[in-house]
């Protein structure tokens, strides 16, 4: 039997107009340099008020506070909005840039004069992570991973610049950004990798679905599901002995499986 990979549809909303935002003044940087030493101090005890929440929330929808790229002798670097590095003018460009509140730490995505991409330290040093051999990198923030591309396989690598999957894939959907499960294709099988439990469960799969929830899968005409060990757990079978022990999709929306 044919094996249909499964990939779902997202429901994305476009806003009909574009936001201007604006230039953050100094007093608006102080803040929210504030806040966000508010947040790191409310995480090793409590969740941030509601109040530095929401205005942290309301600077973001209001002022841009995305990183720049400057260039010197015909290179470019990155700064942030109060004009330190966060890398040098070393790469001919980047794939994207963060904004000041978003995942700092997180390595940017380059570009070097092969026009091969690589991730590189935004610690003002812009020291590469990893060696400059891709052909593309797609950035998983809420992840802290990269799907990376060589070759026309696909791989998977943290923000450390380890590699978790070699490019041997066929193919890495990005489909469930809000479940951390990122789809697998290799061949004709199919595969998860779980980002909440860094669990890579190989493209051994013919279906994927879903049940109550929980990750269906069919193998050699079996139907099942996989455990956070990453086995093969056959439906029916007395090894299911607690479905919290099972992969979820973790939400399951309206539509969300094709039929």
């Amino acid at each position: 039997m044919k094996s249909s990979i499964f990939v779902p549809s997202l429901k994305i909303q476009i806003m009909e107009k574009e936001t201007i935002l604006k230039e953050p003044t100094p007093e608006i940087v102080q803040r929210v340099e504030f806040i966000l030493n508010e947040r790191r101090k409310a995480s090793l005890t409590e969740p941030l008020s509601p109040e530095l929440t929401r205005e942290l929330f309301d600077i973001q929808l209001t002022y841009d506070l995305s990183d720049t790229v400057f260039e010197e002798n015909g290179r470019k670097g990155v700064k942030d909005i109060k004009g330190e590095i966060r890398v040098p003018a070393l790469y001919m460009d980047y794939k994207e840039l963060y904004t000041f509140t978003g995942m700092r730490n997180i390595p940017l995505i380059a570009i070097n004069d092969a026009g091969k991409y690589g991730l590189v330290k935004v610690d003002g040093t812009g020291t590469p992570i990893t060696e400059f051999e891709y052909d593309s990198i797609e950035s998983q923030l809420y992840a802290e991973l990269f799907i990376v591309q060589k070759n026309g396989l696909y791989g998977l690598v943290d923000s450390y610049g380890h590699v978790i999957i070699p490019c041997e894939l066929d193919y890495i959907y990005d489909g469930i950004p809000v479940n951390k499960l990122l789809l697998l294709k290799d061949g004709d099988k199919q595969g998860i990798y779980d980002c909440n439990l860094d669990l890579y469960c190989r493209p051994v799969y013919d279906r994927l679905d879903d049940k109550d929830g929980l990750v269906y899968v069919m193998k050699d005409d079996r139907w099942g599901f996989i455990n956070f060990s990453g086995d093969f757990v056959e439906e029916g079978s007395t090894d299911i002995l607690d479905t919290e022990y099972l992969l979820k999709w973790y939400s399951v929306e309206e539509d969300f499986f094709p039929s």
